[in-house]
């Protein structure tokens, strides 16, 4: 099993809304007061720059907390202050406060028991980046994608046919396309229908 890793670079954001000014210097960290800035340092300057906190390792938290004054009488709420975090491994902005994420174990196993679904199999995929995908000195150029699934899936979906090697935990497989650029098991390739190919260990 994977050991848990932090994220690192996170980044807070959060900002009053029109109704709302941000109290100066009633910033704190974790308890702590923050009397460097005196304007708010979780949107701060003209480019309204959130707080970077580093990385924040796997079980903790992190949390912060300032004073608004108010305009008129205003609900505090997540639409009237807006805060969002991102980090290194997630640059698009998530709103905070949000209820934990069904894993996907678990979301598969409540969708398959749905009253008229057939079958609810788990897969995953992500963008790689070009020139990504090697094989000792050869590299596959463009962008590549990887797919988590499990064999379940791989029995139910008629476009994954393994030709060469098998699913296995500590491997994976590459598409045709990729195990060509790669001048990888050219043998394999005789079948324009197969979607995935050669299997191999990962060290």
């Amino acid at each position: 099993m994977a050991r848990p890793r932090g994220a690192n670079e996170v980044t807070i954001r959060s900002q009053p809304g029109d109704n709302l000014s941000f109290v100066s210097g009633s910033a704190q960290l974790d308890g702590a007061p923050m009397p460097e800035l005196s304007e708010n340092p979780f949107a701060h300057g003209p480019g309204r720059v959130g707080l970077n906190l580093g990385t924040v390792e796997p079980g903790s938290t992190r949390q912060i907390s300032y004073l608004v004054e108010a305009k008129a009488s205003t609900d505090l709420n997540d639409t009237t202050i807006t805060s969002t975090y991102s980090s290194r491994e997630s640059v698009i902005p998530f709103a905070v406060n949000q209820n934990a994420a069904v894993p996907l174990d678990e979301l598969a196993r409540l969708i398959a028991g749905i009253p008229g679904v057939a079958n609810a199999s788990q897969l995953s995929l992500a963008d790689l980046g070009p020139d990504t995908l090697s094989s000792g000195p050869t590299t596959s150029a463009g962008p590549a994608k990887i797919f988590g699934f499990d064999a379940d899936y791989a029995t139910r979906d008629a476009t994954v046919n393994i030709v060469s090697g098998e699913l296995s935990a500590d491997g994976a497989v590459i598409s045709a396309e990729a195990a060509a650029a790669l001048i990888t098991a050219p043998s394999a390739l005789s079948s324009p229908e197969t979607m995935f190919t050669v299997a191999s260990r990962v060290a």
